[in-house]
């Protein structure tokens, strides 16, 4: 099955060219999301943050990775959710979703992405 998500502009941050580190931000109150993908860890951190906090809400760290991926899913309600990376998409996007199913039904990923290595 091949998935697809159109995502607003603003919800990626700028990707530079050699991109080591990936985060993805939650506000669990709102259900905002934003990712960033940088050459450093902090940069990935505060993008995703940021950009998070540009659609409302209180923005956490949900998951930083580095030359891994990392993925967001969300359930039935924005306080349901899971985030988790790992060294494959895959491996990934089945944590951030097992994580999600302990705290309620109904999740889906959200998002996922993968930083170079």
């Amino acid at each position: 099955m091949i998935r697809a998500a159109v995502l607003p502009a603003a919800a990626l941050a700028a990707t530079p060219a050699f991109a080591d580190f990936g985060a993805i931000a939650y506000a669990p109150e709102s259900g905002a999301w934003g990712v960033a993908e940088a050459a450093s860890r902090g940069e990935a951190e505060d993008g995703a943050r940021r950009t998070c906090a540009g659609y409302g809400g209180d923005c956490v760290s949900a998951a930083v990775f580095e030359g891994a991926c990392g993925a967001l899913a969300r359930g039935d309600g924005a306080a349901v959710w899971g985030a988790a990376a790992a060294a494959a998409l895959g491996d990934a996007e089945g944590r951030a979703l097992e994580m999600c199913r302990r705290l309620g039904a109904g999740c889906a990923i959200e998002v996922s992405l993968c930083a170079a290595r």
